[in-house]
């Protein structure tokens, strides 16, 4: 099941915890909650901060739409100490992300879930991440010379890469 509080959409694990699986709000810095009407947040879903749509009468997203990623300018997001897991492309695109707060151990990062932010230059990888993988900061001002936690045991392909 499906619901909207303020401005995430999230879906229902049914087992206490759940995924938001789309951003509505367009504000600068953003504190992803830590529970919605008491689920605990522990996924971002994938293209959850995804703003390039145009067609959304089947999503009841309420007049929250987009003409391009130009009208969304997110520099900042919080990733509260609940979420274990980002899935794949749940930020890509996001052309004024500069900076990621990662307050818990995230263990998982999916393929391309920060790629193609090409002002993210600080992020925290935290003890406990597990799984990076491929192209998960492709395009990003993230080098390879940044310290991995040591718990890291899977790191994909182009992680850092870039096409310049």
């Amino acid at each position: 099941m499906s619901s909207i509080k303020k401005d995430f959409v999230y879906a229902d694990f049914e087992d206490g915890k759940c995924k938001i699986t789309r951003y509505l709000g367009n504000d600068v810095d953003v504190v992803i909650p830590s529970e919605i009407d008491g689920n605990i947040v522990s996924t971002i879903g994938s293209q959850a901060f995804k703003k390039d749509y145009h067609e959304h009468s089947h999503c009841g997203c309420h007049g929250h739409h987009y003409s391009n990623d130009e009208d969304f300018k997110l520099r900042t997001v919080t990733i509260p100490d609940t979420v274990s897991y980002i899935e794949r492309e749940a930020f890509k695109g996001c052309k004024f992300l500069e900076r990621v707060i990662i307050l818990g151990p995230v263990r998982i990062i999916d393929k391309e879930a920060f790629a193609e932010c090409p002002k993210l230059s600080d992020i925290s990888l935290n003890e406990g991440l597990e799984k990076i993988y491929d192209r998960a900061f492709f395009g990003t001002l993230l080098q390879k010379d940044n310290v991995l936690p040591s718990s890291v045991i899977f790191v994909g392909e182009d992680v850092f890469g870039s096409d310049k």
